[in-house]
C-alpha cells in the first residue's frame, strides 16, 4: 500500500509487483457532473475525511460503444465519471519526475483512461509519472443550447469535456507532486480524438502554463474536410441542441436535467447521424489553424506522427474502386486527377488506403507538424510502420498504442522479439520527451528535429530517420485545400 497526501484528502494505492510501480486508481479530479451540474463547466472535487482507497477504477462516461468492449475489466459506466489514474515509480515529494498526462481516444464519443492498453506500468517504471483520465463524452460533454449559452458566464456552451481536461490539468498542477510528479514539467499526450485535443489544449488560453510539452498520436485539429471530429461552428452545435431536445420531447434545459442518462443516450441513438463534439466557441476553444497561422500556440516542444497505413482496415470492407473514384470526383471535383495520378499504384485498393489515410489523419497531423516548426518550435517527427504480428490491416489507426504503453500482452497476439524490443524503445523515446522536450538519447538511434532536414523516423523492426516519402501527395493536397480556403475566406469577405 502507498499513501499519498492530495488537497482534497489522503489516498491509498496499491503496489504492482512486476513493475515495482505505485497504482492509484479511480482518483476524482472534479465534483460527479450529475443533476444540476449536468452540461456545466466542472466545479472542484469534493474532500473528504479519513483515508480513501484509490484501487478501483472510476466509471467511465456513458457512451454506446461504437468500437466493441474496450474495457472489459470495468463495465460502469456513469455521468459520474470526472476520475483519473496514476501510475508512479516514486511517490516522494522530492522525485520530481516527469508527468505524460495521457488522454484516450474514441472520437470523443467513446473510451476511457482505463482501457488495458492504457495500463500505465510499464511507462512509468522507465521514470515518469503517467496520468490517465475520463472525461465527459458526446452528447454529456459536448452539448451546446441557446439556453445553456445564456446561462454560461461566458456567453457560450458545449465543450464540458475540454473543459474536464483542463480541470484535470490543474488538479495535476496542484497535486502531483505528492505523487513523485514535477508539476512544471507535464507533457499533455494523446492519440486519435486525444490528439485532437492535445492540438486543441495548446491553444486554449485556459489551458496556458498548465503544460511543457506536447505529443500526438493520428491526428490534429487541422482538418480542411469534414470529420467525425472536425470541430464544429459553435452556431451548427447550438442547432444540433436544439434539434435534440425537440427529439427528447423536452422544452426546456431543466426538462433535459431531469431525465436519466440512459434515456438521454437512448434518444441520440435513435439517429446519431448528428454527434456531439467540440464546437469553435471562441470562449474556450479558438480555431486552431488561424492561432497556429499567427504563431501564438504554446510554444512548446512537440513530438507527433502517424501510422504508416492509418486506414488499413479498408482491407475488410468490400472495396468498388468506381465508387471511390466518383466519390472522390464529388468531393476533390478537378482536382481528381491530380490526386489520382498522385496515389497512382498497381493496386488500386491500396492507392485508395494511402489517400484517404492522408485525408483522415495524416495530413492533419503533418500540418499541425509544419505550422509548429514554422514557428521554429522543437518538432519530433514518426511514421510507425510496424504491423503487429497476425494483423491484416497493416501498420493501421492506433495500433502503435500497445508499443507506446509496452502493453502488448493487452491484445491476443503471438508478438516477437523485435515488437518487444520496439516497444522499450518507443518508450524510451516517449519518456526521454516527457523528461527534457528531445526524445534522443545514447542508447538509441537518433531521432533529428523536424526543423534541420524535415526527417521523421520510421519506427518499426529497423528504426532508422528518412525523408518523408509522401511529402508531394501532402503538399499538394496542402495545395488544394489552401486554395479552398482562399475562396472561401473571400466569399466570406463582406461586399462594398
Amino acid at each position: 500500500m502507498t499513501i499519498v497526501e492530495t488537497a482534497c484528502g489522503t489516498l491509498s494505492g496499491t503496489r504492482d509487483p512486476k513493475s515495482d510501480v505505485s497504482v492509484f486508481l479511480g482518483v476524482p479530479y472534479a465534483s460527479p457532473p450529475v443533476g444540476m451540474l449536468r452540461w456545466r463547466p466542472p466545479r472542484p472535487a469534493r474532500k473528504w475525511a479519513g483515508v480513501r482507497e484509490a484501487i478501483r477504477a472510476g466509471a467511465r462516461c456513458i457512451q454506446h460503444a461504437p468500437y466493441g468492449e474496450l474495457e472489459p475489466d470495468n463495465p460502469s459506466m456513469s455521468e459520474d465519471c470526472l476520475y483519473l489514474n496514476v501510475w508512479t515509480p516514486n511517490a516522494s515529494p522530492h522525485a520530481m519526475l516527469p508527468v505524460i498526462f495521457w488522454l484516450h481516444g474514441g472520437e470523443f464519443w467513446a473510451g476511457s483512461g482505463t482501457e488495458p492498453r492504457y495500463n500505465g506500468a510499464k511507462l512509468a517504471a522507465r521514470g515518469a509519472v503517467i496520468v490517465t483520465l475520463n472525461h465527459r463524452l458526446g452528447l454529456f460533454g459536448f452539448l451546446a443550447h441557446p439556453e445553456l449559452s445564456e446561462e454560461s458566464d461566458c456567453g457560450a456552451s458545449g465543450n464540458y469535456g475540454l473543459l474536464d481536461q483542463i480541470a484535470a490539468l490543474n488538479w495535476v498542477h496542484e497535486n502531483i507532486a505528492a505523487f513523485g510528479g514535477n508539476p512544471h514539467c507535464v507533457t499533455i499526450a494523446g492519440e486519435s480524438a486525444g490528439s485532437c485535443a492535445v492540438s486543441a489544449l495548446m491553444v486554449i488560453p485556459l489551458a496556458r502554463g498548465l503544460f511543457h510539452r506536447a505529443l500526438g498520436e493520428s491526428c490534429a485539429y487541422f482538418m480542411p474536410e469534414t470529420h467525425a471530429m472536425k470541430p464544429l461552428s459553435h452556431d451548427e452545435s447550438e442547432q444540433r441542441g436544439i434539434a435534440f431536445m425537440r427529439a427528447a420531447g423536452a422544452k426546456s434545459i431543466i426538462e433535459l436535467r431531469s431525465m436519466t442518462g440512459m434515456e438521454l443516450l437512448d434518444t441520440w441513438l435513435k439517429d446519431s447521424t448528428k454527434r456531439f463534439q467540440p464546437c469553435i466557441d471562441e470562449k474556450v476553444l479558438p480555431r486552431v489553424d488561424d492561432v497556429f497561422e499567427a504563431g501564438r500556440q504554446a510554444m512548446v516542444p512537440l513530438l507527433a506522427g502517424w501510422n504508416g497505413e492509418e486506414l488499413g482496415y479498408m482491407r475488410v470492407t468490400k472495396f468498388d474502386s468506381n465508387s471511390f473514384n466518383q466519390n472522390l470526383r464529388r468531393a476533390f471535383g478537378v482536382d481528381t486527377e491530380r490526386l489520382l495520378a498522385a496515389y497512382q499504384s498497381d493496386d488500386a485498393l491500396q492507392s485508395a488506403i494511402a489517400l484517404s489515410s492522408d485525408r483522415a489523419m495524416v495530413y492533419p497531423t503533418w500540418k499541425w507538424i509544419e505550422h509548429h516548426h514554422a514557428a521554429s518550435a522543437p518538432v519530433f517527427a514518426y511514421q510507425f510502420d510496424r504491423t503487429p504480428p497476425g494483423s491484416p490491416f497493416g501498420a493501421a489507426h492506433a495500433c502503435e498504442i500497445e508499443y507506446v504503453f509496452g502493453t502488448l500482452d493487452s491484445k491476443p497476439r503471438e508478438y516477437r522479439e523485435e515488437d518487444r524490443v520496439l516497444a522499450e524503445r518507443i518508450g524510451d523515446y516517449w519518456v526521454n520527451f516527457a523528461r527534457t522536450g528531445d526524445p534522443n538519447s545514447e542508447s538509441h538511434p537518433d531521432w533529428p528535429n523536424y526543423g534541420r532536414d524535415k526527417l521523421i523516423l520510421h519506427l518499426d523492426e529497423r528504426i532508422e530517420a528518412r525523408p518523408l516519402h509522401s511529402r508531394l501527395r501532402l503538399e499538394l493536397l496542402d495545395a488544394i485545400y489552401d486554395a479552398r480556403r482562399t475562396a472561401l475566406r473571400g466569399a466570406e469577405r463582406p461586399s462594398r
